[in-house]
């Protein structure tokens, strides 16, 4: 079995996930390690809040104002009708530069190769030394996300 990922599609999946607890976290809510946080609510003072506050962390107090200006123009222009939208937009902007190692797709990768491997050799499959995997690989651009599986005769 060969975990393979897709490396713009994970990288913005696992970017989103990372974003997402990270802004869990400073609300001060817990999210298990091998967990997904919840949606966040956009319309939350408090969610804007802390996303304001990782805004100015990572590009700075000049970059949040001109942001602010943005959305004020947005507003004016009838754009940002939706009450979240500048928490929205907020948050699409912090995930342009939410760090994704390279490291992690791998780790999805094989975490994909390993969950085959559990449902193929489970309580009525395969036994385990008949199972084994491949490094994992990544995917062209134009590919699905799937997992490779190939079979070798063994004497």
């Amino acid at each position: 079995v060969q975990g393979r990922y897709h490396p713009e599609k994970d990288r913005q999946s696992l970017a989103r996930r990372s974003l997402r607890k990270s802004v869990t976290l400073r609300l001060g809510q817990t999210v298990a390690a091998d967990e997904s946080p919840n949606p966040l609510d956009f319309s939350s003072s408090e969610t804007r809040d802390v996303l304001e506050e990782m805004f100015e962390e990572r590009f700075g107090g000049d970059a949040l104002d001109a942001f602010e200006d943005e959305m004020k123009k947005a507003r004016k222009e009838g754009k940002a009708a939706d009450a979240g939208f500048y928490a929205k937009e907020l948050f699409a902007r912090l995930l342009t530069a939410e760090p994704v190692p390279d490291e992690q797709l791998v780790e999805l990768a094989q975490a994909r190769a390993q969950a085959v491997m559990a449902e193929m050799g489970g309580a009525r499959g395969l036994p385990p030394e008949r199972l084994g995997t491949l490094e994992p690989a990544a995917l062209e651009a134009s590919e699905p996300i799937t997992v490779a599986l190939s079979m070798e005769a063994r004497e």
